[in-house]
């Protein structure tokens, strides 16, 4: 072990369809989770609205009860919130107090006295605008990257991804003109 600490939080953030979601799974396998949660936005706010006690951080049950047994010398945990604008939204905006509750929760799990080690959260969203500036400090969501739709290169590698098949045996005409999809599909995501 290097004694290097890792980030706590990475944000991707964009238009919607530009493969947020998936680049957070593919983060995850890439650095050898031991496990990876993904938990939906929308579906935790739903959870918490009806039941407030029952912790939005029930995802991080086994993070934390291998952090409780095993230290730091447990694996790397990933836990992954698609839509993370719909759980974290400015506080005192709006948001009630469900929202404010679930914010406050997720600020003490990433830095505050309940923090997790080896523990990485990867949030996704459309609306970083909308997130809670506490979340995007050093410490919490400290990584930020934006997810662009292709450019005509980038759309081009889509196609022959996905014609791939067909091109192989033979089931794509000669008269389809892959660049010239390409470039007519300008602002179009996968």
């Amino acid at each position: 072990m290097l004694g290097i600490k890792h980030v706590r939080g990475v944000l991707l953030y964009g238009p919607p369809s530009t493969g947020k979601s998936l680049i957070a799974n593919k983060i995850g396998s890439m650095v050898n989770a031991s496990s990876i949660k993904r938990v939906s936005g929308p579906e935790i706010l739903d959870k918490a609205e009806k039941d407030q006690k029952k912790s939005v951080f029930d995802t991080t049950s086994k993070a934390a009860h291998m952090n409780f047994r095993n230290g730091a010398q447990f694996g790397l945990h990933v836990i992954i919130f698609d839509e993370l604008d719909a759980i974290c939204r400015k506080r005192g905006v709006g948001g009630g107090s469900v929202n404010d509750f679930i914010v406050n929760q997720l600020l003490s799990k990433m830095e505050g006295l309940e923090q997790l080690h080896n523990v990485l959260v990867i949030g996704t969203t459309n609306r970083k605008d909308m997130i809670d500036e506490a979340l995007l400090r050093p410490g919490r969501f400290e990584v930020h990257m934006k997810i662009n739709v292709p450019d005509e290169t980038g759309r081009l590698q889509i196609f022959e991804i996905h014609t791939a098949k067909m091109r192989a045996c033979n089931r794509l005409d000669d008269d389809v003109d892959l660049p010239l999809l390409a470039k007519k599909t300008k602002n179009y995501s996968g």
